[in-house]
């Protein structure tokens, strides 16, 4: 085979990677902080994060959500799988630190960074230095000063280990917070509840039961009924596919063709709530049947906005109802001959004038001369409250009684 001879002109092709902190990752290549680009790497990494978590061991759930979101962008997600045993065939058994905390132990993971990186020029060396500085950035004053007390349990020397730190943080905050046996049994019974509290987000979910899990096997306990719990739970989530497959390994568990632990259902249901996530298929066709439903929502709106475009159109083009005067009434006399004088304006400084026996006053509202002050006129008073196709019919009504007045 002939060797391969660069072609002249030819333009390289990039290395590929999905955000710029990635590039070399799988490689295990250094960053080499030297550069600007290595110095920005290291600037974005270490940021707090967007969460500041403050102690409550209700929200490092928060604080784990926005950990994985920083280790997607920053490359660290190799550094999060701990190692905790070998199988009967010698192969590791590897959990991810973030989602299946409550099967690992602060052993485990020092172990794995001993093995792996302290000590070492490697990147993920560098890793652990950034998450380190990155969870220090995002923890509240009062939670530092604890860690500070728990110290040894994350360094190694005078070198402190992010996942170990990490770790720490979560024994402390969560499985030690969880209460008595019976609470926490209590607890995992609720798991139906929770899995639609968290939005049917099967990590979050799994992080939650798992440190629950955690907590009872910390006390040498164990919760009989969890793979119950879990069923039922997972049988909540609405997307389809997923509740398909699951039902297949549930039902197959239970006819007894292919048994599993609690442990294997929880890694069932992460690996398909992945996939379907990153194939954009998750919750898809109820998001679909949300979207006819809005759909529908809108037409209705539209024919609502166009019958009532049409009243309101009809009802501009109605001609306001004249008042037909009582019997024995007489009817609204035209300001004309005898009476033309009404409608000119007064002179300057004129407020008032007699006629046949009576004073007239100048009306700014009428526009005329009246028997009344334009303090004292009707129309302003309750002309302003009604409908505009209300008020010529009101004004028409209050014209005619002005001229009832003058008799």
């Amino acid at each position: 085979m002939a060797a391969n001879i660069p072609i002249a002109g030819a333009v390289p092709v990039a290395p590929f990677a999905l955000a710029p902190a990635l590039v070399g990752a799988a490689a295990g290549q250094p960053i080499d902080y030297s550069t600007r680009a290595g110095q920005a790497l290291y600037k974005e990494a270490v940021a707090p994060l967007p969460y500041i978590f403050q102690g409550k061991d209700s929200s490092i759930i928060t604080l784990l959500q926005s950990v994985r979101d920083r280790a997607s962008s920053c490359g660290w997600n190799d550094i999060f799988i701990i190692t905790i045993g070998q199988d009967a065939d010698g192969n590791n058994i590897d959990k991810d630190l973030l989602t299946q905390f409550g099967e690992i132990t602060l052993t485990n993971v020092r172990a794995n960074a001993t093995m792996d990186y302290i000590g070492m020029q490697v990147r993920n060396a560098q890793i652990s230095a950034q998450i380190y500085q990155c969870l220090k950035a995002s923890i509240s004053s009062t939670v530092s000063e604890r860690m500070t007390t728990e110290a040894p349990k994350f360094f190694f020397d005078d070198f402190p280990d992010g996942p170990s730190f990490l770790m720490t943080l979560i024994d402390i905050y969560l499985i030690q917070t969880k209460g008595t046996p019976n609470q926490i049994r209590l607890e995992l019974a609720k798991a139906p509840s929770t899995i639609i509290e968290q939005n049917y987000d099967i990590d979050a979910f799994n992080v939650i039961i798992n440190a629950y899990v955690q907590k009872l096997a910390s006390g040498g306990n164990v919760s009989e009924d969890l793979f119950a719990h879990l069923t039922k739970a997972y049988k909540k989530v609405p997307d389809k596919a997923f509740a398909a497959y699951m039902r297949s390994k549930i039902d197959s568990h239970n006819d007894g063709t292919s048994v599993i632990t609690s442990n294997e259902l929880m890694a069932f249901a992460k690996t398909k709530y992945e996939e379907l996530k990153s194939e954009g298929e998750w919750m898809l066709e109820d998001t679909e049947q949300k979207l006819v439903a809005l759909t529908a929502q809108l037409e209705q709106i539209n024919i609502r906005n166009k019958a009532l475009a049409k009243r309101v159109a009809d009802a501009s083009k109605t001609k306001p109802k004249t008042h037909k005067p009582k019997p024995g009434n007489k009817p609204k006399r035209p300001n004309d001959g005898k009476w033309a004088w009404k409608s000119v304006h007064p002179k300057p400084g004129e407020t008032s004038k007699r006629f046949e026996g009576k004073t007239y006053y100048w009306c700014r509202h009428h526009k005329k001369w009246t028997l009344h002050k334009t303090e004292d006129c009707r129309m302003a008073n309750r002309v302003a409250t009604h409908q505009p196709n209300q008020v010529d019919a009101l004004q028409a009504v209050y014209e005619e009684a002005d001229i009832l007045d003058e008799e």
